[in-house]
């Protein structure tokens, strides 16, 4: 009896868990492309859906480096979507998916996007690679067979990225690993932006796991970035650009495993570690450093705490960045840090933004905290001429947000397609008896405040009726944190206020 007592149990928790996960993804697909939030007035976020689990692709526009280009995948196509600073949308085209193939855009130039299709026989392998174009209505210009291997079938390939050159030619780096004794073997290809191949190259001697790759004016430099369970330490290869031969290498001199990297110039690189190993008594941590790229030797480095949260970072593809810089006194690094027990507990956990300078100097260290039983990833970010930074971020299966972050604070959204403007202003912070709001608005008529602790509960909910002196009586709140939902014209403008006694 008390057997059929705890097995039922144990199913009505699962079921439990499985209606709330159907509810939540209902939740979120209704709420995809349409809801819009500000939260404690330094981040904006903006809801898209993908109706398969393909993260948001960030790729390069030439054409205007001030917009945001990324693409969603869905059953049949794949949407490019064209996004300023402040989220709006410039512009969406639409591309049909062929049947067997799997499509990323790399970068835009010339009214022109280009990209690599694979064409799969199966869920690792693909059977060819093609370099394509598309014009910005969505009709392919040309297609160029770079590389077939069907007669390989002891291996499984996959393109690591591809980029434009400094000459304007364009550089695809390739990998594959063996199906038999799971050894790497690596390719380079630069051709033409019309794909017409000027050389090739195998770096079967130096493929590894992970690796990165950088330009500078005289190389193209490859990082083996992970060796497990070697403690070989990573290594770079400095490599022609004119014969791709291998010219010479460099050891780092203190990193074993570097998770992320990204060259600053031809002499600076920055380069994310994992968490080494540390004391019991230590709290979790990594490192972000700053590598002289001649000698490969630290010249500065970060030390980043995270208040013990789960390491395991953001599982993406490996052509994906997690660093951007427009000026070297401003470089981020994104990245997820949550918990990771899976169904048995939460994905709970923070993203966090840190900013550092060339110098080695931490400029500040924000964590945008969410609540979660589903994981997210980050999948890209992109630094703004404003001082912000763009991130795109995986959620669910079906669902990604587009993030934008500024230190100095974000007042409000302008709809691109109405000019409609909403900033809010909600004050004192810290608050006493009451809190004032204040509303700048191009069509305003009423909204509304709701006030939550930081349980999540709903504690106060008040009209707006007015555009300035809005008050709202906090006098028998209890002191701490709270966190604002202001409704305003269809959208929800978030943040914290502080209630003190």
């Amino acid at each position: 009896m008390i057997y059929c007592l705890l097995v039922n149990f144990k199913i009505m928790k699962k079921l439990k868990l499985l209606f709330f996960f159907i509810f939540l993804n209902i939740f979120l697909n209704l709420n995809a492309q349409t809801d819009t939030r500000i939260y404690d007035n330094k981040v904006i976020l903006q809801s898209y859906q993908n109706n398969i689990f393909i993260h948001p692709f960030i790729f390069e526009d030439y054409d205007n480096i001030n917009n945001l280009c990324f693409s969603l995948t869905t059953d049949t196509a794949v949407n490019i979507y064209s996004i300023d600073s402040d989220l709006n949308i410039i512009n969406v085209i639409n591309i049909d998916i062929i049947e067997g193939s799997k499509k990323f855009f790399y970068f835009k130039m010339n009214d022109k996007l280009y990209g690599i299709r694979n064409y799969q026989s199966s869920f690792f392998t693909h059977d060819s690679t093609c370099f394509y174009s598309n014009d910005l209505i969505g009709n392919n210009v040309f297609n160029r067979l770079i590389y077939s291997i069907k007669e390989d079938t002891n291996k499984f390939y996959f393109i690591h990225t591809c980029f434009l050159t400094k000459n304007k030619n364009v550089a695809i780096f390739m990998q594959d690993k063996d199906k038999v004794n799971h050894k790497f073997g690596a390719k380079l290809f630069i051709i033409d932006t019309l794909g017409q191949l000027k050389i090739s190259k195998s770096l079967d001697q130096i493929a590894n796991q992970y690796q990165h790759i950088h330009e500078t004016d005289s190389n193209f430099t490859i990082i083996n970035v992970r060796n497990d369970n070697t403690g070989i330490l990573p290594k770079a290869y400095y490599i022609d650009k004119i014969t791709l031969e291998i010219k010479d290498s460099a050891s780092f001199d203190s990193l074993f495993y570097i998770k992320y990297s990204k060259k600053i110039n031809d002499s600076m690189l920055i380069a994310v570690s994992e968490t080494p190993s540390k004391l019991s008594t230590e709290p979790e941590r990594y490192f972000v450093y700053i590598v002289n790229c001649n000698d490969y030797a630290t010249d500065s480095k970060i030390k980043i705490e995270h208040e013990g949260l789960s390491t395991n970072y953001n599982p993406v593809q490996n052509f994906q960045n997690m660093i951007d810089f427009n000026v070297e006194d401003s470089i981020y690094y994104v990245c997820c840090i949550r918990n990771d027990e899976g169904l048995q507990g939460d994905y709970s956990g923070f993203i966090q933004i840190i900013n550092f300078g060339i110098n080695g100097i931490l400029n500040f260290d924000y964590k945008f905290r969410y609540d979660s039983l589903v994981p997210k990833v980050i999948s890209g970010v992109k630094a703004t001429n404003d001082g912000g930074v763009l991130i795109t971020i995986q959620l669910v299966d079906n669902n990604c947000w587009v993030m934008k972050f500024h230190p100095k604070g974000i007042i409000g959204l302008t709809n691109v397609d109405t000019g409609e403007k909403e900033v809010i202003k909600v004050y004192p912070n810290p608050a006493k008896d009451f809190v004032c709001v204040d509303i700048e608005a191009t069509n305003f008529e009423k909204g509304e405040i709701e006030l939550f602790d930081m349980q999540g509960k709903l504690v106060k909910k008040a009209k707006l009726n007015a555009k300035q002196g809005n008050r709202v009586d906090v006098s028998n709140l209890n002191a701490g944190a709270y966190t604002y939902n202001v409704s305003l014209n269809g959208k929800t403008i978030s943040g914290k206020v502080i209630v003190g006694k």
